[in-house]
Protein backbone atom coordinates (compact mmCIF):
# COMPACT_ATOMS: atom_id res chain seq x y z
CA UNK A 1 0.00 0.00 0.00
CA UNK A 2 1.26 3.48 -0.83
CA UNK A 3 2.58 5.14 2.35
CA UNK A 4 1.51 8.60 1.09
CA UNK A 5 -2.13 7.48 0.94
CA UNK A 6 -2.37 7.55 4.75
CA UNK A 7 -0.65 10.90 5.29
CA UNK A 8 -3.59 13.12 4.39
CA UNK A 9 -6.83 12.83 6.41
CA UNK A 10 -9.14 14.40 3.81
CA UNK A 11 -12.75 13.54 4.58
CA UNK A 12 -12.03 12.27 8.10
CA UNK A 13 -13.41 13.59 11.38
CA UNK A 14 -11.58 13.66 14.71
CA UNK A 15 -13.28 13.39 18.12
CA UNK A 16 -11.39 14.89 21.06
CA UNK A 17 -12.06 15.17 24.76
CA UNK A 18 -10.57 18.69 24.92
CA UNK A 19 -10.21 21.63 22.58
CA UNK A 20 -6.85 21.45 20.79
CA UNK A 21 -4.00 23.89 21.39
CA UNK A 22 -2.62 26.11 18.62
CA UNK A 23 0.06 23.57 17.72
CA UNK A 24 -2.49 20.74 17.54
CA UNK A 25 -4.96 22.88 15.58
CA UNK A 26 -2.30 23.68 12.98
CA UNK A 27 -1.36 20.00 12.72
CA UNK A 28 -5.03 19.35 11.91
CA UNK A 29 -4.87 22.01 9.17
CA UNK A 30 -1.81 20.34 7.65
CA UNK A 31 -3.42 16.89 7.83
CA UNK A 32 -6.50 18.19 5.95
CA UNK A 33 -9.00 16.93 8.54
CA UNK A 34 -12.66 17.58 7.63
CA UNK A 35 -14.23 18.21 11.06
CA UNK A 36 -13.09 18.53 14.67
CA UNK A 37 -15.54 17.59 17.41
CA UNK A 38 -14.53 18.19 21.03
CA UNK A 39 -16.28 18.01 24.40
CA UNK A 40 -14.47 20.38 26.75
CA UNK A 41 -13.27 23.90 25.94
CA UNK A 42 -9.82 24.96 27.17
CA UNK A 43 -9.98 28.73 27.73
CA UNK A 44 -6.32 28.82 28.76
CA UNK A 45 -4.79 27.20 25.62
CA UNK A 46 -7.66 26.30 23.28
CA UNK A 47 -7.14 27.59 19.75
CA UNK A 48 -10.49 26.95 18.08
CA UNK A 49 -13.48 28.28 19.99
CA UNK A 50 -11.69 29.73 23.04
CA UNK A 51 -9.08 31.80 21.20
CA UNK A 52 -7.50 32.33 17.75
CA UNK A 53 -10.21 30.46 15.76
CA UNK A 54 -7.46 28.85 13.69
CA UNK A 55 -9.91 26.68 11.77
CA UNK A 56 -11.48 29.73 10.16
CA UNK A 57 -8.41 31.73 9.10
CA UNK A 58 -9.01 32.21 5.37
CA UNK A 59 -5.36 32.81 4.53
CA UNK A 60 -4.48 29.21 5.49
CA UNK A 61 -4.43 26.63 2.71
CA UNK A 62 -7.12 24.50 4.42
CA UNK A 63 -10.04 25.10 6.78
CA UNK A 64 -12.16 22.66 8.76
CA UNK A 65 -15.43 22.79 10.64
CA UNK A 66 -15.54 22.70 14.45
CA UNK A 67 -18.29 21.38 16.72
CA UNK A 68 -18.44 21.51 20.52
CA UNK A 69 -20.30 18.88 22.52
CA UNK A 70 -20.69 21.20 25.51
CA UNK A 71 -23.37 20.37 28.04
CA UNK A 72 -24.13 21.49 31.58
CA UNK A 73 -22.13 18.56 32.88
CA UNK A 74 -19.11 19.28 30.67
CA UNK A 75 -19.04 22.98 31.51
CA UNK A 76 -19.28 22.30 35.24
CA UNK A 77 -16.57 19.65 35.02
CA UNK A 78 -14.29 22.01 33.08
CA UNK A 79 -14.62 24.55 35.91
CA UNK A 80 -13.76 21.95 38.56
CA UNK A 81 -17.33 21.62 39.89
CA UNK A 82 -19.26 18.38 39.98
CA UNK A 83 -21.79 18.05 37.19
CA UNK A 84 -25.56 17.71 37.69
CA UNK A 85 -26.85 14.37 38.93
Amino acid sequence: MDSEAHYICTGLDIYLTHEPSAMDAMALVHSRIRRVIFALPRPDVGALESDHHIHGIRSLNHNYRVFTLASQYNEAEACGRPGPR
